[in-house]
């Protein structure tokens, strides 16, 4: 990666918010969250800072019940966000079985 204005890095990756979002910072300071695109990539600038959350493979809070991650690519620098469907009506059967709040399996139904 090049020096960049940022110094070494221009990426901080972060989780266990549960909700998967991306804001971008310009040189002047200003930050505001990035619309993630139907595809998922988004091509990173070196002029700016990016704070990249993948979201949560189980027990969503951002209203999609299926489990999210990122693949985060340094040589082409893009950020790439996926959603993938699961067996949620078997997850939830093991967290019931396991004598966990029933709350943990309800949130798998609508991602909330």
């Amino acid at each position: 990666m090049k020096k960049g204005f940022w110094g070494e890095t221009n990426v901080c990756l972060f989780g266990h918010t549960h909700k998967y979002k991306i804001w971008r910072m310009d040189v002047r300071g200003k930050v505001a969250p990035v619309e993630i695109p139907t595809d998922g990539v988004i091509s990173l600038s070196q002029e700016e800072f990016y704070l990249l959350n993948p979201g949560s493979v189980g027990q969503p809070r951002d209203g999609d019940p299926r489990s999210s991650y990122l693949i985060f690519d340094t040589v082409n620098q893009t950020a790439s966000f996926r959603l993938v469907d699961y067996d949620r009506a078997a997850t939830m059967k093991k967290i019931i079985a396991a004598g966990l709040p029933e709350l943990f399996a309800d949130r798998l139904i609508h991602g909330t």
